[in-house]
C-alpha cells in the first residue's frame, strides 16, 4: 500500500517552507533593491526535503524514495505558485505596474498635441551660475507644453551623447550624468566595467526598474511610460556614482553650448516656463523662470539648489 502525507500535512510543510522563504536571510519586504535572492529560494526549497522526511516518518513511521518524492514534488509545485507570487509583489522593481525589461507594454500616453503646419517663436537664453559663469550641457526644457511644433526624434540626435538614450557604466561611473529619452522610449544600458552592476530607476521617489547590467551586454528597461526625471543610482553596493535621465513628453528640450547659451525652435507665444536641470559638484541642481515667446532669458542655477526627487 502506497503512503502518502495527508492534507493537513501538505498544509504545514507549504506553510512552514513559506515562512523561511519570506525571513531567510532577511525579511523579504525590506530587501534591498536589486539585492539576489538566490540564497532564499535554494534554502527555502531545499529545506522541504528534510521536513518533508521528519512528516512521513511521524506520520507512517516509514516510507520509500517514490513514496519521498513525490510528496517534494507535490509541495514544491504549490509552494512555486505562492512564492512566485509574493516576490512579485513585494520585491522593490517587481511590482505588477513595471514592464519587465524587454517586454513590450502598452502605447505610452502623453499630454502633448502636435499641430499640424505648426509656426512658433524662436526662444533664446542662457545658462549661468550665481556668479554669472557660463553652465554648459546644461538640460533646458518646457517641462509642460500642451500643445505645439511635432516631436522629430532625428532631432535629438543633433544634441549629442547627452540626449542619447544610453547609458554608459563603468566600475566607479555612470555616463551621461544628465540625459534626457523621450516618452516611450527605452534606455540602453552598456556595462564596460568587470562586474555585474545593477542599477535602479526611481521616478518621484517611487521604484521604476532595477536592471542588471552583465558586462559586455546591452540590457534595456521597458518603455519608460511617464514623464518626469528618472534617478539611477547603484542597488545593493556597486559602483557610487548617480545619474539622472528626463524623460520627455514634448520636444521642447535643448541643451547648453560652451558659452550656455541654447535656443528653443517653433514655441508657443505667450507665457511660458522654463526649466533647467545642470549637475554641478555631482549634485543635480534646477531652476525655473517664467517666459515668453521671443524673450530672451538668462536662467540662474545656484550651487545650493536641492537635488530633484
Amino acid at each position: 500500500m502506497r503512503r502518502a502525507l495527508y492534507a493537513s500535512d501538505l498544509f504545514g510543510l507549504i506553510t512552514l517552507s513559506t515562512l523561511l522563504f519570506l525571513t531567510y536571510p532577511t525579511l523579504l519586504w525590506n530587501t534591498a533593491p536589486g539585492a539576489s535572492h538566490v540564497g532564499r529560494f535554494v534554502v527555502s526549497y531545499l529545506a522541504v526535503v528534510p521536513l518533508t522526511l521528519i512528516f512521513f516518518w511521524f506520520r507512517h513511521r516509514a516510507m520509500t524514495l517514490s513514496e519521498i518524492t513525490v510528496a517534494v514534488l507535490i509541495v514544491w509545485s504549490i509552494k512555486m505558485l505562492i512564492t512566485v507570487g509574493l516576490y512579485h509583489f513585494m520585491v522593490a522593481g517587481t511590482a505588477p505596474h513595471l514592464q519587465p525589461n524587454l517586454n513590450e507594454p502598452s502605447a505610452a500616453t502623453t499630454h502633448y498635441e502636435a499641430a499640424a503646419n505648426f509656426e512658433g517663436a524662436l526662444l533664446k537664453g542662457r545658462v549661468v551660475d550665481t556668479d554669472g559663469e557660463a553652465i554648459a550641457h546644461a538640460l533646458v526644457m518646457l517641462p509642460e507644453q500642451l500643445v505645439g511644433k511635432p516631436f522629430d526624434r532625428r532631432a535629438r540626435a543633433s544634441a549629442g551623447a547627452t540626449a542619447a538614450p544610453d547609458v554608459e557604466i563603468t566600475s566607479d561611473d555612470i555616463r551621461p550624468v544628465l540625459g534626457v529619452i523621450a516618452v516611450g522610449e527605452r534606455i540602453v544600458f552598456r556595462n564596460s566595467g568587470s562586474t555585474t552592476a545593477t542599477v535602479r530607476g526611481t521616478i518621484d521617489g517611487r521604484s521604476a526598474f532595477n536592471v542588471a547590467a552583465l558586462p559586455g551586454v546591452p540590457v534595456a528597461t521597458a518603455k519608460q511610460q511617464h514623464a518626469g526625471l528618472v534617478h539611477l543610482e547603484p542597488s545593493a553596493g556597486g559602483i557610487g556614482a548617480r545619474a539622472w535621465i528626463y524623460v520627455a513628453d514634448n520636444p521642447y528640450f535643448t541643451w547648453t553650448d560652451a558659452a550656455g547659451e541654447f535656443a528653443l525652435a517653433q514655441v508657443p507665444d505667450g507665457s511660458l516656463e522654463l526649466l533647467a536641470y545642470a549637475v554641478i559638484d555631482e549634485v543635480l541642481v534646477r531652476a525655473r523662470a517664467a517666459v515668453a515667446g521671443r524673450d530672451h532669458v538668462t536662467v540662474v542655477l545656484g550651487s545650493t539648489a536641492s537635488e530633484e526627487p
